[in-house]
């Protein structure tokens, strides 16, 4: 939610060189399935809550593991008019950082801070914070306390954080 929110304000601003006049964001997906269309689903509603007529147009890899492929769908989603793409898509997504690098767009990263990978281009990064959460898990297995099979938490409790690349301030 929060990478559609940082996407969009971002789009608006036409006064920013690499930033076109065209309402239109990407997305790059690993795979077409429930856990990575979350983060579409995301990306979208906090897209659509800053401007409603902000659309996404939205591609997938088929795999984890294809930077080339991720930069040839980048590459297509900039020549549509997208000038900010979210990749959803671990290894793959790394493509995405490459064509934006290349090509002076911009994009958002997931899992990790991708900013090493493009300081000038990549506006920031959706963390998944796993130490955290393995250890929230384990302190409450040691505490004897009784846990769903699913946990669902968020940024409240450090499990996900929105990281914004300050070069990009």
């Amino acid at each position: 939610y929060l990478a559609g929110v940082m996407a969009a304000m971002m789009t608006t601003r036409t006064d920013v060189e690499g930033i076109n006049d065209q309402k239109l964001l990407g997305f790059v997906g690993a795979m077409d399935s429930p856990t990575i269309n979350n983060f579409l689903t995301g990306f979208e509603q906090g897209a659509a809550s800053v401007d409603p007529e902000i659309q996404v147009v939205s591609m997938y890899v088929g795999n984890y593991n294809d930077p080339a492929l991720g930069k040839e769908m980048a590459l297509s989603l900039y020549e549509q008019g997208c000038d900010i793409i979210y990749a959803a898509a671990s290894n793959s997504g790394d493509g995405v950082s490459a064509a934006a690098k290349e090509n002076g767009f911009y994009c958002i990263g997931v899992d990790t801070d991708k900013s090493p990978q493009a300081p000038e281009n990549v506006m920031g990064s959706m963390l998944k914070n796993v130490t955290a959460s393995f250890y929230d898990v384990i302190q409450a297995c040691v505490n004897g306390e009784a846990l769903d099979t699913v946990q669902r938490k968020g940024l409240a409790d450090k499990w996900v954080e929105m990281y914004f690349n300050d070069y990009m301030k």
